[in-house]
């Protein structure tokens, strides 16, 4: 294995069965299946394990996060079995998960939970970006010097966002992140836009 292997695409029809090895076989498991035409998975990640007595590092290599247990399609099960009870196959020592006698089924969403265990450790987590406030609402800063004060939106992205409190203070940036959006309220119509902002123009008298 030359790199950490990804995870099976989600598929809610998909059934899996459970291998499971010697936490050392783990990975030589999994590459031997993938090799004879498998599918299989199990969590890994990428280390690059410190030399012994030296601050230089050993080229990164895969790493089980789950050692023991790799998962395969369920309809492999039968054949999965036959290479298990073959004495001549050369594969790496490994079984079947079973309960009362049957091999363990899991459904593609028991998965998902070591997907995104995965992804997390790799860095390759999606990680979703706050949307901005629409412009023309009305919102207050939860903290800060204008903590509390209501100002109106006039551009808005996930990070920064511009508010206009009128009167002296004119147009402020501020993290969107600290905006309450708890106190959000709709854009103003054309009609009733104000032309400077009561609020700022209160504190500017």
């Amino acid at each position: 294995m030359d790199g950490a292997v990804l995870p099976p695409d989600r598929d809610p029809a998909a059934r899996w069965c459970v291998l499971r090895m010697a936490a050392p076989r783990t990975l030589a498991v999994v590459a031997w299946l993938t090799e004879a035409g498998f599918t299989v998975w199990t969590p890994n990640t990428m280390i690059a394990p410190r030399m012994s007595g030296s601050k230089r590092r050993h080229d990164p290599r895969p790493s089980p996060l789950l050692a023991t247990f790799a998962f395969a399609p369920y309809a492999d099960v039968a054949e999965l079995l036959r290479i298990t009870r073959d004495p001549a196959s050369l594969h790496p020592a490994f079984s079947l998960l079973r309960h009362q006698h049957d091999v363990v089924e899991l459904h593609d969403r028991d998965l998902n939970g070591l997907r995104r265990h995965q992804e997390e450790k790799n860095g390759t987590a999606k990680v979703k970006r706050p949307e901005g406030l629409p412009v023309g609402s009305e919102v207050r800063p939860a903290a800060g010097p204008f903590g509390g004060v209501s100002g109106i939106v006039t551009s808005s992205d996930g990070r920064e966002t511009y508010l206009s409190f009128g009167g002296i203070f004119g147009r402020v940036q501020i993290k969107t992140s600290k905006i309450d959006r708890g106190t959000v309220s709709a854009p103003a119509s054309k009609s009733g836009e104000r032309n400077a902002h009561p609020t700022g123009a209160a504190l500017a008298a």
